[in-house]
């Protein structure tokens, strides 16, 4: 059979066995080819004589000729190329018409000689439901971990510091500026006394900030819209500021998810695999040496020692075992988001919850359709 361009997706023979149709995809682009598979199963008596010899006794002319035999072109009946959309299944009706479905969600009907014959949704498609992208909110999960860290903020409390004694206040950030809406700072607050000793006060302070960001008491502050304002810091007498920003998260650009090549997309919520869903899967411990980094993998799935090949963990991901680990059309149900949630037996048991930062930036990368962009611009 002649190579196609990109991954052979699908593959299906026609109910009376005198066709096979193959689909294919590559860059979102993808190609639909029909071949005659009715063969003559009756070898010329040339090739027979030649077939019967040892390979080591065939001449060179006897081989060319076997050669030239056995490749000869298969009869190409149809042939489409679909330049806006990736292809996922292809089917050969009883009349031999085709049927083929493509990533948007429709499915294409075509004749014989690939002429239109209906395009329809392969299923109401409800944006409500769940299948639609999840957004993180930060405002929501800062409160839920500020409920979970108020025991420990009166445990620190009980050990608190004179302010009288302090001589002033060391800040770390200097400055803060959120370009994501996953992105996250923690803020590290000590206390210089008069004796010069150093004491963390984190959890003692008083802050004030812009109301495009929140925080929990243990001081990790996120973005929840585009701003630029000052983080006031005080304690007794001492007090301290720090300036903080927020880009691309609710602007226009933003919403229009236009992005230089290879920079991080500035779509509300869209997710680089190299940026941020690698290093979900590192800090989930997922692709460790103890985990499905190990050298010969965990249970029949293997990813790059902490990611250091994403080309083959997105194969791993995508394409091992007939894309078992993925759904794009529903997220949810993608083996990749329910062991580490604890919905599937799981051996390395629960790592993250329904709609914290890990879920929802793995969720968004799955319904995005699972790219992988090698230009993306690397952190210093």
């Amino acid at each position: 059979m002649p190579q196609m361009p990109g991954r052979i997706v699908s593959v299906d023979i026609s109910p009376d066995g005198t066709r096979i149709a193959a689909a294919a995809t590559l860059d979102g682009k993808s190609q639909v080819r029909v071949w005659n598979s009715e063969f003559d199963t009756k070898l010329p008596d040339e090739i027979k004589a030649i077939v019967a010899k040892r390979v080591a006794d065939r001449s060179s002319e006897e081989k060319k000729t076997l050669q030239e035999y056995r490749s000869k072109p298969t009869e190409e009946l149809l042939r489409l190329d679909v330049d806006k959309a990736a292809t996922y299944a292809v089917c050969v009706a009883a009349d031999n018409t085709v049927f083929f479905t493509t990533a948007d969600g429709q499915v294409h009907h075509v004749d014989q000689q690939g002429e239109p014959i209906k395009t329809f949704a392969a299923a109401k498609i409800d944006t409500d439901s769940k299948t639609s992208r999840l957004v993180f909110d930060a405002k929501k999960w800062s409160e839920s971990r500020s409920q979970q860290e108020s025991k420990q903020k009166e445990q620190v409390r009980s050990v608190a510091i004179d302010p009288a004694k302090i001589e002033r206040l060391v800040v770390q950030p200097t400055s803060i500026r959120f370009d994501s809406p996953y992105a996250y700072s923690q803020l590290v607050v000590s206390a210089i006394g008069d004796d010069g000793a150093t004491t963390d006060v984190t959890r003692q302070v008083n802050l004030t900030l812009p109301d495009f960001v929140t925080y929990s008491p243990s001081g990790l502050i996120r973005p929840i819209q585009d701003g630029q304002g000052t983080v006031a810091i005080a304690l007794g007498s001492q007090k301290a500021t720090i300036q903080i920003a927020v880009d691309g998260i609710s602007s226009p650009n933003a919403a229009a998810g236009k992005n230089p090549p290879g920079s991080r997309p500035s779509d509300r919520g869209a997710v680089d695999f190299v940026r941020d869903v690698n290093p979900v899967l590192s800090r989930l411990g997922c692709n460790q040496g103890t985990c499905h980094g190990a050298q010969k993998g965990k249970n029949g799935f293997r990813l790059s020692l902490r990611g250091y090949d994403p080309v083959f963990d997105l194969r791993a991901l995508t394409d091992d075992l007939a894309a078992r680990r993925i759904n794009p059309a529903s997220p949810n149900e993608s083996l990749m988001l329910r062991k580490p949630l604890g919905l599937s037996p799981h051996q390395g048991g629960a790592l993250m919850k329904r709609r914290d930062p890990n879920h929802v930036k793995l969720h968004r990368w799955i319904a995005d359709g699972c790219h992988l962009e090698l230009r993306t611009a690397k952190d210093d």
